[in-house]
């Protein structure tokens, strides 16, 4: 799969919510929320603290935002259709070792907009590694500021 993205960063000023995403039980706190809309459109939410980068991402279909709804997450890598979204975490630890999951068909994202921002929620998603040899729970809360 080949990916080309143009990006703008939103101004992640966080105003009386916390903004996080879990793995598991490890909790990373959202530092950035960024949007792409170059192919398909995302929304990705980092974490960044001190040498160890996290993220999550959430695929639309086309190129721009989606509308407020709940979308089936899709088994990656197949292609994301219209309604529906994939999701990719990467994980990456302090000695640069990373670990890549994606969405495995189970599971809804919620998607809110507000004057143009969007807010996602996703409880419990299952994602799985590229080669299906571990799994894991991912649940995020996080909007464009």
């Amino acid at each position: 799969m080949l990916l080309a993205a143009s990006c703008k960063k939103s101004n992640n000023d966080n105003t009386g919510t916390t903004q996080t995403f879990t793995v598991d039980a490890a909790s990373y706190l959202v530092t950035s929320v960024v949007r792409s809309g170059s192919g398909q459109f995302n929304l990705t939410a980092s974490s960044v603290n001190g040498s160890v980068t996290s993220s999550v991402v959430f695929w639309f279909n086309g190129t721009t935002p989606p509308t407020a709804g709940n979308y089936p997450a899709v088994q990656l890598p197949l292609p994301v259709g219209p309604n529906e979204v994939g999701v990719v975490t990467t994980l990456t630890d302090g000695m640069g070792t990373s670990k890549s999951y994606y969405s495995n068909g189970t599971g809804t994202v919620t998607v809110s907009v507000n004057n143009g921002k969007l807010t996602i929620n996703a409880q419990g998603l299952v994602v799985r590694t590229g080669d299906n040899s571990a799994s894991a729970k991912l649940s995020a809360s996080f909007s464009e500021k």
